[in-house]
Parts: structure tokens; sequence; C-alpha cells
């Protein structure tokens, strides 16, 4: 456990570790990534959405799918969807983005992706 600077003896804060992954494994470090795609890459393991660190598997996953990169272009299932910032903000936000920050182009790669 990851102990805050601003715990107290009597308040102490903690991070769970299982909750704290470092974007970039040692696995992944022959995997070049753009500046569209460092920009949305997760901090945080977060299993329930969208694209998320797999510390077992030692991937990139959307789903249950292994996800790797070219530049920002996003390559899952042997497939190669364009990184656009659009594409990278649907598949990252949580919430739904302004619709006008991607295009229809961007919307159909997503729903391809998940369904």
């Amino acid at each position: 456990m990851l102990q805050l600077p601003s715990s107290t003896p009597f308040r102490p804060r903690f991070i769970e570790d299982s909750t704290i992954v470092d974007p970039v494994s040692p696995n992944t470090r022959n995997i070049i990534i753009g500046e569209i795609g460092q920009k949305f890459l997760p901090r945080l393991k977060d299993d329930k959405f969208g694209l998320y660190y797999d510390k077992k598997r030692k991937s990139f996953m959307i789903g249950n799918l292994p996800t790797t990169f070219e530049n920002d272009d996003i390559i899952i299932n042997k497939k190669s969807y364009e990184g656009t910032q659009g594409l990278w903000r649907l598949l990252s936000y949580k919430d739904d983005p302004n619709e006008n920050l991607y295009t229809e182009e961007d919307l159909k790669n997503y729903t391809e992706i998940l369904w």
C-alpha cells in the first residue's frame, strides 16, 4: 500500500497497490506510442471501462482483447484503426465526450471495436 503524504497517524490515507499501474510497462517498452496515444493512455488501472493495462497478461486490453499500438494507431485482432484524437477520446473517457470532439468515422471505428 502507498501512504499518501497528507496522511496523519490518526487518519492514514492509503491507495491499494493493485490500483497503481505504470502506464509504460517494461514489457511494452518496444512499442512506439505517438503523441496522441500518450495523452490518452490510462494512468490508473480501470478494467471496467475502455482501454486498460492488464498486469497478468502484461498487455493493454479493450474488454478481453489484447491491444497494441503503432505510433498513434490502435491494433486489435490484427486490424489497425487510425488513432485519431476522437477515437482515443471515445476509448479512454468514462463519460461521453462532446460530439464535436470526434467524427462519424471515429464513432464507427469505436462501435466496431466494442462489438
